[in-house]
């Protein structure tokens, strides 16, 4: 809410505001969690992609909302993740995932 309130506010100084939520992403912090194989198979079971995220993606996902290209996009937060945020909502009893 905060990053969609600031994007109200500052856009007449056109200045926008996103912001990005990443999925699991393997890191020299969790890089301990992905020694044992077993782990490492069941978190990327979990990710649609079938890939635990990288540092890059996150990195790439920034540019692009740096860049020009996304010039008109303001209030938004971009889920990084795989799709792994709408899996995991979709395992909610009684929960419709659209």
């Amino acid at each position: 809410m905060l990053c969609r309130q600031l994007a109200q506010e500052w856009a007449g100084e056109r200045i926008r505001v996103n912001t990005v939520s990443p999925g699991m992403i393997r890191t020299p912090l969790t890089e301990s969690l992905y020694h044992d194989a077993e782990v490492e198979r069941r978190r990327t079971e979990l990710v649609p992609l079938g890939r635990i995220g990288r540092p890059e993606d996150i990195a790439e996902a920034v540019a692009w909302l740096l860049d020009e290209a996304s010039s008109y996009i303001t209030g938004q937060d971009l889920r990084v993740d795989g799709g792994l945020c709408d899996r995991l909502l979709g395992l909610i009893p009684g929960h419709a995932v659209s």
